[in-house]
């Protein structure tokens, strides 16, 4: 009954100044053709109005108000007082019409998850049929094909491409045909229609507007695909006002023309899901902030975890997903063709992007061979003029898969990771979760410390290493609390991880050699001890420990040792500390961290190797870096600031390429935010940390073994100090201005004999 009365509606009345509107249930797909569809070229039009706890659906028609429908009837003036005080956007396609939107039903259904009390939503959407526009979109193809990369919609702009494209032809330039694509024909065959979409967002402040804005332009996201829909705002004014009450299309952008299948992934509503989900980099900190108090394992309170979410950066800008990636295709294909790789149409089956690397995957003819193809990607590479193009096998059948590095990269912002709905899901059964950052194709990832162990990090300076052992600290003392987790920094450099100070998790910061081998071996000791309280109960695992009644609570202990290559070559016992500490200490609950920025053969041997079996490297100064790190050179070209590969025991994969996060891009704004997130926890720091004593100079060390063991060649004990020849020789000429050794030539030393009062003395 329902579609009957719209047959009779469209087909017998004129378009009038105000149109009727109906409130609908839902705009399920058979209701959204059937309107598409019916004999009618006047506009129509399709709006939602999206509420926290409700989304009211209208459809609007051009025709008067005496027809009986079973729907409810609206006062088409309701939009006025709606759109007050809202800021109003145009979404308009960034490229050609010709170019196609990816069909991804139900993509703003998760909107409504979002807003707060007394937010609201407008979706406008009026589209007409436009039977002329088939032959305006095979002209704009034809132009396409003839080697016009972007054919304008607007006619004179088209002619003016056609223009200079002829100019250089004329002047034998090398330009290149386009190859045809699949998706653009069938865009050109189904019915296509002009369309106006208005979007408007009501917030109270500011701030949850230009929030809610991101979000409604990452839900437009999801349907970029050949092309992509930017937002523009527009100024409120009488002619917006009345277009919006009147449904009728004013668009300020060229007439554009979108296909059926185009419209039903704007309008179609898919069921919604019960199940809220954190949308990754959000600025709604009291969603998120409830999510993870009561999502994870963390004690600390939501209001806590909200004012913390409030303080970090997250992603604003929009993302030019597969903008560049379909040029880059294309040229792609076209060299393929031009050099005879492959004869036939190759289709373009997906395009990945990552925040670093986009990832191409196309369809090749059954006949054609893998190797056929990768013996000539050093020619493709440079025909397209993609440097780092690379070419690998595809999970698909008969398809391969190019990548190659993003012209603009994107910043990957901590909170998208922490606020990410994967990582929620992930932090309830991990242990010690920390946070690694964006894998090649865009998802979260991270790793639970008592999975990956000990790790070895390795990059050089600006690589981005510094940013990431920032992130895997705050990740974990947001999940954990001083009690449970305690954090000893060994920070050579003074400055990089000084902003940690006043983190009651963080029990000691030290910078100089001495006083880092001290830390080394107190927490060497306490993994001892730990391991003879467990003997006791016998019990090889800290958490079954700890859960034992009337027993000392074991905090985890992560000891950060950074630059360990230079603290290794200054005093060798850090790299037997280092040994021991990764052979033994992960039953007892103790995990360590070694950055470097120039991993040496000599420190990073097999031993370290085998004991710190996480390995990550970003950006290196040589290709026998990587090899010293990985034990073998993985052949991928890394491209700094948080470009890194990841090799781990946890990952099926041998190599993981990622973008490691930052909190804020500028180091000063990272401080702040640092100190605002101390200045927030309920915690002081606990008293119950290690007892660091003060180790042995390397003077006291050789005078003690000299007068042990009488032995005074300079050669033995430099092997038994593990100290360097030079500094040997300096402490065993002071040694001989303090009468205890005597100088018998050729640079030889002997041990005077002690009286009693000479030793009491000395000693």
């Amino acid at each position: 009954m329902f579609f009957k009365h719209f047959q009779r509606r469209f087909t017998s009345q004129a378009d009038v100044l105000l149109p009727t509107i109906y409130s609908i249930n839902t705009f399920d797909e058979n209701t959204v053709k059937y309107v598409l569809n019916c004999d009618v070229n006047t506009t129509i039009g399709f709006e939602k109005i999206i509420y926290k706890e409700v989304c009211n659906n209208y459809l609007s028609t051009p025709v008067g108000n005496n027809f009986e429908i079973v729907q409810e009837q609206i006062d088409s003036n309701y939009v006025l007082e709606l759109i007050s005080g809202m800021n109003l956007y145009e979404v308009s396609l960034q490229k050609g019409s010709i170019f196609p939107l990816k069909n991804d039903k139900g993509i703003f259904q998760n909107i409504q998850d979002v807003l707060q009390e007394r937010e609201k939503i407008l979706i406008q959407f009026l589209t007409q049929k436009e039977d002329k526009a088939k032959e305006d979109l095979i002209e704009q193809y034809i132009d396409y094909l003839s080697g016009i990369a972007n054919p304008s919609d607007a006619l004179f702009k088209r002619k003016f491409q056609k223009y200079v494209y002829q100019l250089f032809e004329s002047m034998n330039y090398p330009l290149n045909k386009n190859s045809q694509v699949k998706d653009i024909e069938a865009k050109i065959k189904e019915p296509l229609y002009h369309y106006q979409l208005i979007i408007g967002i009501y917030a109270e402040d500011t701030s949850r507007k230009d929030y809610l804005q991101y979000v409604i332009a990452n839900s437009l996201e999801k349907i970029t695909y050949f092309n992509r829909l930017q937002m523009s705002p527009i100024e409120e004014n009488e002619n917006v006002i009345d277009g919006i009450k009147s449904r009728k299309i004013h668009v300020t952008q060229n007439k554009q023309y979108i296909s059926e299948s185009e419209i039903l992934s704007l309008v179609v509503q898919q069921e919604r899901q019960e199940i809220k989900k954190a949308v990754i980099g959000t600025n709604e900190c009291t969603i998120i902030g409830s999510a993870i108090n009561s999502e994870t394992n963390t004690v600390y309170s939501s209001d806590f975890m909200e004012k913390v979410i409030e303080l970090l950066p997250y992603t604003k800008e929009e993302r030019n997903t597969r903008l560049e990636a379909d040029e880059n295709t294309l040229k792609i294909l076209n060299v393929m063709r031009e050099q005879n790789i492959i004869k036939e149409l190759c289709e373009i089956i997906k395009i990945e992007e990552g925040s670093t690397i986009m990832h191409v995957t196309l369809s090749i003819p059954s006949n054609v061979k893998f190797r056929d193809i990768k013996k000539h990607v050093e020619d493709i590479r440079v025909a397209v003029g993609l440097e780092d193009l690379q070419l690998s096998s595809a999970s698909e059948l008969n398809s391969i898969m190019f990548s190659f590095p993003k012209d603009t990269r994107s910043v990957v912002y901590l909170r998208d990771i922490l606020s990410s709905s994967e990582f929620l899901t992930f932090t309830k059964e991990a242990r010690l979760p920390y946070i690694i950052g964006l894998d090649e194709h865009g998802n979260p990832l991270f790793e639970d410390l008592t999975d990956t162990l000990h790790m070895l990090i390795a990059g050089a300076t600006g690589s981005g290493k510094t940013y990431f052992l920032i992130g895997v600290i705050l990740s974990l003392c947001l999940l954990k609390t001083p009690y449970d987790l305690h954090f000893y920094i060994i920070d050579p450099k003074r400055i990089d991880f000084k902003k940690f100070k006043d983190f009651p998790h963080v029990q000691k910061i030290v910078t100089e050699v001495e006083e880092s081998t001290a830390v080394l071996a107190a927490v060497t000791e306490e993994m001892d001890r730990r391991y003879a309280l467990m003997e006791e109960y016998d019990i090889d695992d800290l958490v079954d420990y700890n859960v034992l009644p009337d027993v000392e609570k074991l905090p985890y202990i992560v000891c950060i040792v950074d630059e360990f290559s230079d603290l290794v070559m200054q005093n060798p016992d850090v790299k037997d500390y280092i040994v021991r500490i990764g052979q033994k200490a992960r039953a007892a609950g103790i995990y360590v961290i070694c950055g470097t920025q120039r991993p040496e053969v000599k420190v990073v041997d097999g031993l370290i190797k085998a004991n710190l079996p996480t390995k990550i490297a970003f950006s290196c100064g040589s290709y026998h870096d990587y090899k010293t790190v990985f034990g073998n050179a993985p052949g991928v070209k890394l491209l700094g600031k948080g470009d890194a590969l990841l090799k781990s025991p946890v990952m099926s994969e041998e190599y993981v390429r990622f973008q490691s996060p930052v909190v804020d891009l500028s180091k000063g704004k990272t401080k702040d935010i640092l100190q605002n997130i101390c200045d927030l926890f309920p915690y002081e720091r606990p008293n119950n940390g290690l007892n660091i004593k003060p180790l042995p100079t390397p003077y006291e060390r050789i005078k003690t073994y000299i007068i042990e063991t009488g032995d005074t060649a300079v050669t033995r004990v430099k092997q038994e100090m593990k100290l360097d020849v030079n500094v040997v020789r300096n402490i065993m000429d002071q040694l001989v201005d303090e009468g205890l050794l005597v100088k018998t030539g050729k640079g030889r030393f002997k041990l005077l004999e002690l009286t009693e009062e000479k030793n009491t003395k000395i000693h």
